[in-house]
C-alpha cells in the first residue's frame, strides 16, 4: 500500500470531544468517489481524519490526488493492485491502529464511493447521538435511498429509537444502514478475507455489542454495479466458507446463511467463477438478476 499523502500529526489532542475516523474505499467511479469526498470536507464538524484509499483503479484519480493533497486532515492511499473491498478496510482499519493515537472516544464509520453524506451537519448530529448514546459501542442510522434497484428491495427506515441484537436487526430490517463504531471497541476485529467485496454482515455477527438505533438520516445511498471487482477470490471453496461460519456465534440466521452456499447454483459459482457462471446462464437465455 502507498501513501500519497497524510496528516503531518497523526494524534490529535482534544479527547473531550468525538472524533471520527471516516473511510472511503474507493474502486473506479472516480466522479463519485469525488463526491463522497467532498461531502465530508463540507463537514462543519472538524474533529474528524479522513482516509481514502484507492484500490488499484485504472481511472485516472488525478483531480482526487489534487483535492485532497496538503491538507492535513486527509490521508489518502494507494493499492498498487485490487485488493477488494473487504481487505481494503481491513488495511485501512490496521493503519488507523498503527499510525494514530486511537482513544476511547474515537468512532469510525465507511462511506462507499457511490454513496455521499446528506449535508454539511451530519457528523455534528452523530456525535450528538453518541453522547445521547452513553458512547455506545454501535450505532446505525437511517439512509437516503436514490437508487431503484435497493427502493425495489423495501428500503426502509426507523422511526423511533431502539437497542437490537444483531440477529433482531437482520430480522427487521429492509436495505441498506449507517453503521457507526467506537473504534476501540471493534480493534480485534475485521472484514471476512474470503470475499474480495460485500458479506459485511459476516463481520457484524462477530460484534458482541447490541445496536442503538437512530431513527435520523445521515447519508445518501446511490448504489451503482460498475466499481466492484469480482465478489469472490478464485481460491474461496466450500471448506473455506464452512470453517469461517463455524468461528461465528451460532443461530438460525447464520445457519440458513451457511446453508445458501450448498445450493447448485452457488456451487456452480465456486467451480467456475462468479463471472464465468454468469456468463453461462446469458449463453442459455437466463436473465441475470444482479442487474
Amino acid at each position: 500500500m502507498q501513501s500519497v499523502s497524510q496528516s503531518n500529526s497523526l494524534a490529535h489532542e482534544n479527547n473531550e470531544n468525538i472524533f471520527f475516523y471516516i473511510v472511503i474505499p474507493c474502486y473506479e467511479r472516480a466522479k463519485l468517489t469525488q463526491r463522497a469526498i467532498n461531502s465530508v470536507l463540507k463537514q462543519k464538524y472538524e474533529n474528524y481524519h479522513l482516509l481514502i484509499c484507492n484500490d488499484g483503479s485504472s481511472e485516472d484519480y488525478g483531480e482526487i490526488a489534487n483535492l485532497v493533497k496538503g491538507n492535513c486532515q486527509v490521508t489518502y492511499l494507494i493499492n498498487q493492485e485490487n485488493l477488494g473491498l473487504n481487505k481494503t478496510i481491513n488495511r485501512l482499519l490496521d493503519f488507523c491502529f498503527e499510525n494514530f493515537n486511537v482513544k476511547t472516544k474515537d468512532y469510525l464509520f465507511i462511506l462507499d464511493n457511490d454513496d455521499y453524506l446528506i449535508n454539511e451537519d451530519v457528523l455534528a448530529l452523530i456525535s450528538q447521538e453518541i453522547h445521547k448514546s452513553r458512547f455506545s459501542a454501535w450505532l446505525c442510522f437511517n439512509c437516503e435511498s436514490k437508487t431503484l434497484d435497493i427502493d425495489r428491495l423495501k428500503n426502509s427506515n426507523y422511526a423511533e429509537y431502539l437497542e437490537y441484537t444483531y440477529k433482531q436487526y437482520r430480522e427487521d430490517y429492509r436495505g441498506d444502514k449507517h453503521h457507526v463504531f467506537n473504534l476501540k471497541a471493534i480493534e480485534n476485529f475485521r472484514y471476512t478475507t474470503l470475499y474480495k467485496n460485500g458479506y459485511e454482515h459476516i463481520f457484524y455477527f462477530k460484534l458482541p455489542f447490541k445496536i442503538n438505533i437512530v431513527p435520523k438520516t445521515v447519508k445518501v445511498i446511490q448504489y451503482y454495479p460498475q466499481g466492484l471487482s469480482d465478489i469472490l477470490y478464485k481460491k474461496t471453496t466450500l471448506l473455506d466458507i464452512c470453517k469461517h461460519f463455524y468461528e461465528l456465534p451460532f443461530n438460525s440466521y447464520s445457519y440458513k446463511m451457511l446453508m445458501r452456499y450448498f445450493y447448485p447454483k452457488e456451487i456452480l459459482k465456486r467451480l467456475f467463477g462468479e463471472e464465468k457462471y454468469y456468463a453461462m446462464k446469458k449463453k442459455l437465455g437466463f436473465p441475470d438478476k444482479r442487474k
